[in-house]
């Protein structure tokens, strides 16, 4: 805390200790021999383990290893379950590059710390092992991954993650996954995915094989490292996975096609044998409505010949779902998306999905169909929008003209409307209007600053004219209730304060620190001084697609707007 009658001058040091304590001997590692370093390895003062640890690394020799490994070898423990020195002589042993798999003596040591009584040698020397076969063969014959030390279990799936991928590795993940104390873990089962995404394949045959119930976490898992499997396009083994598939129970089979679905590349194929084509089959014949949807899409990218004649009657189920008014709002937009995953140059269904929105839907399902429009390349959607535009209610119309606005083609027919007064000025947001009118199309951005200039929304350029003339203003009484409504109307699309808005822009909590006449200039003229990581870029895709946002990252190959 804080207060004006703290003293600022002097500092105090409270020192605590027990009435009846060791007392302290004077200490030091001065000039001491190797043997003394690594006797101070089991003191009780972690300063000390520490220092002598550091020094037996920078020192950089082998002759004190034999000694090393006699301290890993204590099996003692201490009142409070540790042996600190086997734990620093592990670690010592690490850092001398003993434990890099070519010394089989101290290899063995540390595949014996894996079973000492104390968790905390046991979770050390799973993390100290080496990260070869030999070192992964130690770590899964001590089955730590059932170890009853949550600490120990954890370093051991973070040590699964780094060795080379086993099919026993991966059966035991599978295995850890399944017990309620690691699934409802806060940590595990992060460490978990780490460790089943480098045996993605067998981790998924694993799960799949399993007909035990599946855990909300391991649900979640199965999907990530489906997606993470996928983006590598692995051609040859998917076929393996899609035979492991074919009988495991359906709640596994749709997690994974889901992850399958989102993660492989588009268009690339994959090699499906007999069994592979034979296995998709069967698995078309098991799946909801909704997972017939990737998995028509999966097949799509494979070049599945049996799986060719099934797509027209997938796409007939899911445009069923889609005008079906007694399914949840949630499952047409569902069945609207896989359609357009399936077939996203279709222009048969964008105009199935256009006519799905009326004014009679609730306001979440229409939004949701229009934003599913989103994956569409069909280059009638802007026409077929603007066509029903006037039968929607206002919710509806603003999803659409967020869709429009996405649309490179869709632009000159929305600033006719807009010309037309089919579409109010007033409908469009500040910052469409600003994206409209910093649009690359030079002829597009001088139309719109007509319609603005008209529209009396064009702000004068001359902003310091602007803000003198309203300068008078600051020196009246405000009123905080109207400043909160301005505030949600105009500010709050990129703006937070006290945690109202969205955070697109700075954060403006604490901004009344300011003088008021400092707020006017910023309120009146915000481009004056504008950091980098601030300023909304637009980018046009090569699909047709317009995207306006704040620039996040930036690599050689992608940008996150």
């Amino acid at each position: 805390y804080e207060t004006e009658h703290r003293d600022k001058k002097h500092g105090r040091i409270y020192r605590l200790v027990p009435k009846n304590g060791k007392k302290f001997e004077a200490f030091t590692l001065k000039d001491a021999t190797a043997q003394k370093l690594v006797q101070t390895l089991k003191n009780d003062n972690l300063f000390w383990r520490r220092h002598a640890q550091r020094l037996l690394v920078e020192r950089d020799q082998q002759d004190v290893v034999p000694a090393l490994l006699e301290v890993v070898k204590d099996s003692r423990v201490a009142e409070i379950g540790l042996n600190v020195g086997a734990i620093h002589a592990l670690w010592t042993l690490h850092g001398l590059g003993a434990l890099d798999g070519t010394d089989a003596k101290s290899l063995e040591a540390a595949a014996g710390a894996l079973k000492h009584r104390s968790a905390g040698v046991r979770r050390n020397a799973a993390l100290v092992l080496p990260r070869t076969a030999a070192g992964l063969k130690a770590l899964l014959a001590a089955k730590l991954t059932e170890d009853e030390d949550a600490q120990v279990r954890l370093a051991t799936l973070l040590t699964l993650a780094e060795m080379p991928a086993s099919v026993d590795a991966a059966r035991a993940i599978a295995r850890a996954l399944s017990r309620p104390e690691n699934a409802e873990d806060r940590w595990i089962p992060d460490a978990a995915t780490s460790a089943a995404a480098t045996n993605a394949l067998e981790f998924l045959k694993s799960v799949s094989a399993d007909n035990g119930k599946l855990n909300p976490a391991t649900r979640r898992i199965l999907g990530i490292v489906a997606e993470h499997y996928a983006r590598g396009g692995p051609s040859d083994s998917v076929g393996t996975l899609l035979a492991a598939l074919k009988d495991a129970p359906l709640e596994k089979v749709e997690a994974v096609l889901a992850g399958l679905a989102r993660g492989w590349p588009e268009g690339k194929p994959a090699r499906l044998d007999d069994a592979g084509e034979k296995a998709l089959v069967q698995l078309l014949a098991r799946l909801s409505a909704s997972a017939r949807g990737n998995l028509a899409r999966l097949a799509s990218s494979w070049g599945s010949k049996a799986l060719e004649k099934h797509a027209a009657s997938i796409a007939r189920t899911l445009l069923e779902t889609l005008a079906d008014a007694k399914q949840s709002d949630q499952a047409r937009i569902n069945a609207a998306r896989q359609l357009l995953e399936m077939q996203p140059v279709s222009d048969e269904i964008a105009e199935k999905i256009l006519e799905a929105i009326t004014a009679r839907n609730s306001a979440s399902l229409n939004e949701g169909l229009l934003e599913a429009l989103l994956l569409s390349r069909s280059k009638k959607i802007g026409s077929g929008v603007l066509a029903r535009l006037d039968g929607w209610p206002p919710s509806s119309r603003k999803a659409a003209l967020r869709l429009l606005m996405g649309r490179v083609e869709a632009i000159p027919a929305l600033i006719g409307a807009l010309e037309q007064g089919t579409i109010k000025l007033g409908e469009l947001t500040l910052d469409q209007k600003i994206a409209l009118q910093n649009h690359p199309d030079r002829d597009v951005a001088a139309r719109v600053k007509k319609l603005l200039e008209r529209g009396g929304e064009l702000p004068s350029p001359d902003r310091e004219k602007v803000v003198r003339d309203l300068m008078p203003v600051v020196k009246k009484k405000g009123d905080a209730t109207a400043g909160l409504a301005v505030f949600k109307k105009h500010c709050a699309t990129c703006h937070q304060h006290g945690g109202e808005g969205n955070k697109v822009g700075p954060d403006l909590t604490g901004m009344a620190v300011h003088t008021r006449e400092h707020l006017l200039g910023d309120i009146l003229d915000p481009s004056r001084n504008v950091e980098g990581n601030y300023r909304i870029y637009t980018v046009a895709t090569k699909d047709g697609r317009t995207l306006a946002g704040l620039l996040a990252s930036e690599t050689k190959t992608a940008i996150e707007v």
